[in-house]
């Protein structure tokens, strides 16, 4: 292993580079766009045209455009308000919380120059269920970006001339049985789906003219998600789906992934702006006072001892359910949030200190609902509203909903954060071990093998060749040279090597060598994306191979069906 390393480590590095995540409207200017995962463009189309005969993808995919130039043009203003009723709360909370860091650092992003590369975008997955549809949009695009000071106006650090390419998944969800119109006159273009007046959204998230309620799906598709392309991958495992469905049959019939996954990124949103602020009120309404009284006293502890540390510039890669478990008293739903940030110190005198230490960070969400509590599909994309009355959340403060009054942070209306653990975590693994042994004993589905995604399994290829911790300077120089190429700071790939070498990635390991080939096929195909695979690349293919059990012969087979997979797609 030891000669491996000498020759391997920097070119599986330089992989992971190209799939590096990034910051929202940051992402992915580490190349990206030289690799995405492979989607199902032609049979995502069919499946939904079973269902809606209507459906044009040309029509379609200029909407998905005009609505993306919408969130980009917001995004710059720093302005949400024209396109909140066509996103949900999770992506409103999301953009939120990063603008207002933008403003508390004196910046605002600026992209002159935006293309979408519409020939490239494609619906790379469509699932229907028994009350949505979902698609998946591959969005590729390509911009210059650079900061611009709030008080001046000028450029920050010089202004950028060059253009940057990013390929992203944008997850867009419809009520089941809505029927597309031609020439559709909807949420992106301004216009009440439901009676066609130009929109005007009350407070409630309704039409001022009809009271339909619009973010709901039930008229017009709503942004509901956005995915790194290095994290993203096509429906739910084996395992998740049988574990949602028998709750589906036996406890709530309205329960959707959907939703719960809103629920779960607006929380993650908010315990974030906790952690910046070191107060637990943003939280407050979301989590189970037991969370939120331990919580703050850690938080406060912290902060008296001075030099608090926290994870800020944060992004999201995923927020995946993993299943919902059962007891006589309440419902909890396990949800994995992929995400990544800078590790800062906050300081006695009230200033930030950066770390420099990026971390790739894997979060089990333990959500818990009373038992008996039925899910309501109007509020499925709208989890910063009250579960009680649909009305607004402004008083973050309190856990007591303004309008109703009702308390809504105990599990009687709504999913609500009950324990937030490393996935590694003892307490992590009793839950995901009590969930795959309730599907174990439930489910004749074939447990998924392909359960990870290429980041994971690339995380796993990095700890993988640096298992003897020992890099030589010259490596650690190549490392830092390649991910300048790429984009990415000296101090992001300097810290990815630190935590390889003291083994801290915990990525995953692969369960069977039916796994392993999957993830070795995931990293063969990010090999070959620039269509040259050479003896030192091989090599490493070679030895990941033998880490698994797999011959010379099958790893070589392995990329000559990555390098035809990768001529097909490029004809």
């Amino acid at each position: 292993m030891a000669t491996f390393i000498i020759y391997g480590f920097c070119f599986v590095v330089s992989i992971l580079l190209k799939v590096f995540d990034r910051r929202i409207y940051k992402s992915s200017q580490s190349g990206l766009s030289n690799w995405v995962p492979p989607g199902d463009h032609k049979g995502s189309l069919e499946r939904l045209g079973a269902v809606d005969p209507s459906f044009d993808w040309e029509s379609f995919r200029s909407r998905i455009e005009s609505a993306f130039l919408q969130i980009q043009s917001a995004w710059q203003k720093q302005a949400l308000t024209p396109v909140m009723p066509f996103i949900s709360d999770s992506i409103a909370e999301r953009f939120t919380l990063q603008i207002g860091e933008q403003i508390r650092e004196g910046y605002r992003d600026h992209m002159p120059q935006i293309d979408v590369q519409t020939d490239r975008m494609q619906m790379a997955a469509a699932r229907i269920t028994e009350h949505f549809e979902t698609v998946d949009i591959q969005i590729t695009c390509s911009a210059i970006d650079y900061r611009v000071s709030l008080e001046t106006g000028q450029p920050i650090d010089g202004e950028s001339t060059a253009p940057d390419t990013f390929t992203e998944y944008w997850s867009f969800i419809r009520r089941r049985g809505v029927t597309s119109t031609p020439h559709d006159q909807g949420l992106f273009e301004g216009h009440c789906p439901n009676c066609g007046t130009s929109l005007e959204m009350s407070r409630l998230g309704t039409c001022s003219s009809c009271d339909a309620v619009l973010r709901n799906g039930e008229h017009d598709w709503v942004l509901a998600e956005i995915t790194q392309a290095s994290v993203w991958r096509p429906g739910q495992s084996a395992n998740s789906a049988a574990s949602m469905a028998r709750y589906r049959s036996t406890r709530d019939p309205g329960f959707t992934v959907q939703h719960i996954e809103d629920r779960a990124s607006v929380i993650f949103w908010r315990r974030t702006l906790a952690e910046r602020d070191a107060r637990v009120d943003p939280i407050r309404k979301m989590a189970l006072d037991s969370f939120c009284d331990e919580y703050q006293a850690e938080l406060s502890n912290a902060q008296a001892k001075g030099g608090r540390e926290f994870w800020h510039d944060c992004s999201v890669g995923s927020v995946d359910c993993r299943g919902v478990l059962s007891d006589s008293e309440a419902d909890f739903a396990l949800v994995l949030v992929r995400w990544s940030g800078n590790l800062h110190q906050a300081l006695k005198n009230g200033s930030l200190e950066d770390l420099d230490r990026w971390t790739r960070i894997n979060t089990l969400m333990v959500l818990r609902r009373q038992t008996g509590v039925a899910s309501n599909l109007d509020r499925t994309v709208t989890s910063a509203h009250c579960p009680s009355c649909g009305a607004p959340e402004s008083d973050v403060a309190s856990h007591a909903c303004e309008f109703c009054n009702e308390v809504i942070n105990d599990g009687r209306f709504d999913w609500v954060l009950d324990q937030w653990l490393p996935i590694h975590s003892a307490q992590a693994l009793k839950w995901l071990e009590r969930l795959k042994l309730t599907d174990a004993a439930t489910s004749t589905a074939t447990p998924a093998v392909h359960d990870a995604s290429v980041a994971n399994a690339l995380d796993w290829a990095v700890q993988t060749v640096v298992a003897d911790g020992v890099i030589s300077d010259e490596e650690n120089r190549a490392i830092l040279q390649l991910a300048a190429r790429q984009g990415l700071t000296s101090h992001q790939a300097q810290s990815l090597v630190n935590q390889a070498v003291k083994q801290e990635l915990a990525p995953p390991v692969p369960t069977s060598g039916k796994q392993g080939r999957q993830w070795l096929t995931m990293v063969a195909d990010v090999a070959v994306a620039d269509g040259t695979v050479d003896d030192t690349e091989m090599n490493v293919l070679l030895d990941l191979g033998q880490h698994i059990g797999m011959a010379r012969y099958d790893v070589k087979l392995l990329l000559a069906k990555s390098q035809a997979r990768q001529r097909r797609e490029t004809l």
